[in-house]
């Protein structure tokens, strides 16, 4: 028989460990929201791709008095055999794809697509993967241009990456694991400029931007779903 001392003993010694796996349980709950804010946190932190292309040709068409001329590039701009970078990137629920010459540092063309744009619109390609961006006019504070006729476009699936803003594109296809062709061309009154490229991700992120392109689109419809059920209770209640 226990003794009415060891009794309160071995109650202490139960309330105790109870007390101390409470404590534990309530410091893992801690830790297991504090792991589920990081994790939420790296989702919606910025994302940034990069691809190294090298020139591979760089002619510009044009006219005067009726007659094509053709010529190797523009002055103090990139030539053939220069490097140059692409960036796509998504930061929150905006996504851009820039080209940049980094030895003049010159940023020469961006589409960027804001999710504060009213008209912005996601479209599914019928023939292949992909999420189409599309938008007229944005905020973004880096750009002057604000135009309602500027469209800023960019689409991406696995094995192709392109993106546009009226005046300037770029096209840009795998052909082989890591390795790209590409495709710009820009168009200034009735001058035309192509250069084929051969490009290299040095930071590839592209996985993440297409499923991050796919997430907004699933947003983007389901909000266009909410706003028709809202029109029709609208429309029910005038009744």
């Amino acid at each position: 028989m226990k003794s009415k001392q060891e009794e309160l003993k071995t109650i202490n010694l139960r309330d105790y460990f109870k007390n101390l796996a409470n404590i534990w349980a309530y410091r893992m709950r801690i830790v297991i929201a504090l792991l589920l804010i990081s994790f939420s946190t790296q989702a919606m932190a910025d994302l940034v791709g990069r691809m190294k292309c090298e020139v591979k040709s760089n002619d510009v068409i044009t006219t005067k008095e009726g007659k094509p001329q053709k010529f190797i590039g523009y002055e103090d701009k990139f030539v053939v055999g220069d490097k140059l970078t692409i960036t796509y990137e998504n930061i929150y629920s905006t996504f851009s794809v820039e080209m940049n010459d980094p030895v003049r540092d010159d940023h020469f063309m961006t589409a960027s697509i804001s999710g504060d744009d009213q008209d912005r619109s996601f479209h599914k390609s019928k023939y292949s993967e992909g999420i189409l961006l599309r938008s007229k006019g944005f905020s973004n504070p880096r750009f002057i241009i604000s135009s309602t006729e500027f469209e800023n476009s960019i689409f991406a699936n696995s094995e192709i990456i392109s993106a546009s803003n009226n005046l300037k594109s770029l096209e840009l296809r795998r052909y082989y694991k890591n390795d790209w062709e590409g495709l710009y061309f820009s168009k200034f009154d009735l001058e035309l400029q192509i250069a084929i490229l051969d490009c290299r991700h040095i930071s590839d992120s592209l996985d993440i931007f297409i499923e991050k392109l796919h997430f907004e689109h699933e947003k983007y419809e389901q909000k266009l779903l909410e706003e028709a059920k809202d029109r029709q209770l609208k429309a029910l209640q005038e009744k």
